[in-house]
C-alpha cells in the first residue's frame, strides 16, 4: 500500500473537527501497526477545501530550544530545524529585550561590547 494512500480504509478519517483561525491546538496522532514497514500521516482540509496532506511542518510550533554560550560570547541556538526563535537577554530576570529573530540553528554574536558578567539568555518560539 502506498504510504500517502489517505482513503484506503474507511477508519483513516475523523469526523470534521472546526479550528478556529488563530487560535493554538495541541494535536496528537497515534498509530498502531501490524507487521513492518509501518508509517503514519495527518492531514485537514483548509477552509477553502485545498487537502494539506501531509500537514507541514511549519504548521507546528517549534520544540523547547537549546543555548550554549562559546567562551568568545557567541551564542548558539539550536531547536526544531528551520522553526523561527526569538532570542532575548535580560540583567535581571524581569526586564528582557529582543536580540535577533531567526530560524534554527543561528548564532548570535554581540556587536561591539562584549557580553556582561550577569546576562542572561531565553529563548521562544515563533517570530
Amino acid at each position: 500500500m502506498n504510504p500517502r494512500h489517505w482513503d484506503y480504509y474507511n477508519d483513516q478519517q475523523s469526523l470534521p473537527i472546526r479550528l478556529q483561525a488563530g487560535r493554538r491546538y495541541y494535536v496528537e496522532a497515534l498509530f498502531k501497526g501490524e507487521g513492518s514497514p509501518n508509517h503514519g500521516a495527518v492531514g485537514w482540509s483548509l477552509p477553502d477545501g485545498r487537502l494539506e496532506r501531509p500537514i507541514p511542518g511549519s504548521r507546528f510550533i517549534a520544540g523547547m530550544p537549546n543555548l550554549q554560550l562559546s567562551t568568545g560570547g557567541v551564542v548558539r541556538l539550536e531547536g526544531t530545524l528551520n522553526s523561527p526563535y526569538l532570542l532575548e537577554s535580560s540583567a535581571d530576570l524581569l526586564r528582557w529585550s529582543p536580540l535577533e529573530t531567526n530560524r534554527a540553528p543561528f548564532e548570535y554574536r554581540p556587536l561591539l561590547n562584549p557580553i556582561p558578567a550577569f546576562e542572561f539568555y531565553r529563548a521562544r518560539s515563533g517570530p
